[in-house]
C-alpha cells in the first residue's frame, strides 16, 4: 500500500473574537494503486476556548485526492477586568449626583437653572464621547497561533502547520 501526504489552504488568516476561520485539508494519495484507508484528522495548538470542526472528520483519497472543510470558531473576547456589575457601580454614583444638581440651583433663581442644565448636556455628551475607542477588539495587540493538522490513516500519520493570527 502506498501513502499520501497532507495539504492545507491557505496557510494563514487572520480572524476575531467570536468569528470563524475555514481552511481546506486535502490528503492526496502517493501510490499509483491508491489509497482506500479513511484518512482521520485532527488540529491541536488551538486559542484558549477555540472550537474546531472537519467537514468530513475523515476523508478516503483513493486513487487521487480528498478534501475536508476544517473550521476554528472562536469565542467572544470577554473583558475580565471590569465585570458588567463593576461598569454599572463605577457610573451610578456620578449619574445620581448629576441628577440632584438641579435641585441645588432650583433655589438660586433662573439663570442659573439654564447654566447647570447646559452644563448637565455637556456633561452627558462629553461621558459619552469619553467610552468610544477606549478597548474592543482592537485595544488587544495581535495574537499568533501556531495550528497542526494531524492526518492518519493506515498506519501513517502526516502533519501540516497554518498560522492563524486573533486580532
Amino acid at each position: 500500500m502506498g501513502g499520501f501526504t497532507l495539504s492545507i489552504t491557505p496557510e494563514e488568516q487572520f480572524i476575531i473574537p467570536g468569528a470563524s476561520a475555514s481552511f481546506t485539508v486535502t490528503v492526496t494519495s502517493t501510490a499509483t494503486v491508491g489509497f482506500p484507508v479513511a484518512v482521520d484528522l485532527t488540529a491541536t495548538g488551538l486559542p484558549q476556548g477555540a472550537s474546531v470542526s472537519f467537514s468530513p472528520p475523515s476523508v478516503t483519497p483513493g486513487l487521487t485526492k480528498a478534501s475536508s472543510t476544517m473550521t476554528i470558531t472562536l469565542p467572544p473576547r470577554v473583558n475580565a477586568s471590569l465585570t458588567p456589575a463593576t461598569k454599572l457601580g463605577a457610573k451610578v454614583p456620578l449619574s445620581l449626583a448629576a441628577l440632584l444638581l438641579p435641585l441645588i440651583a432650583w433655589r438660586r433663581g433662573r439663570k442659573q437653572i439654564t447654566l447647570l442644565v447646559l452644563l448637565l448636556a455637556g456633561f452627558a455628551g462629553f461621558s459619552t464621547m469619553t467610552g468610544c475607542g477606549s478597548g474592543g477588539y482592537f485595544a488587544q495587540p495581535p495574537v499568533s497561533y501556531t495550528v497542526t493538522i494531524t492526518a492518519t490513516g493506515g498506519g501513517l500519520t502526516e502533519s501540516e502547520t497554518i498560522n492563524l493570527t486573533v486580532q
